[in-house]
């Protein structure tokens, strides 16, 4: 597959290999974000709306394989933060302003 040299958001498919030539990748509308990641995150967005408690087994790793390919794919924005633990005590977290996922 390479992409279209008049379209970078349509790919033409490639009979032999069916996946991109070296490494390309196929960004957002608004170039922010690879297109592939853009797609993982709205499935991610549907599949949590099933409660925990409504999942049955294969389900929940279907879940759990979008979440592992949005933390090997996205392209990561790391923030650090402090949350509460208690009046006392903070803690320092780091999380991704794209996929959620804490790293």
């Amino acid at each position: 597959m390479s992409l279209s040299s008049n379209n970078t958001q349509t790919p033409t498919h490639s009979q032999s290999s069916g996946v991109l030539a070296n490494n390309e990748r196929i960004m957002s509308a608004d170039g922010s974000t690879p297109y592939d990641v853009e797609l993982m995150l709205s499935v991610q967005k549907k599949l949590l709306r099933m409660p925990i408690t409504r999942q049955n087994p294969e389900y929940f790793d279907i879940v759990k394989q979008v979440n592992k390919y949005l933390v090997k794919y996205c392209c990561h924005e790391i923030v650090h933060d402090l949350i509460d633990i208690d009046p006392d005590r903070s803690k320092v977290i780091e999380y991704c302003t794209i996929c959620g996922n804490t790293l």
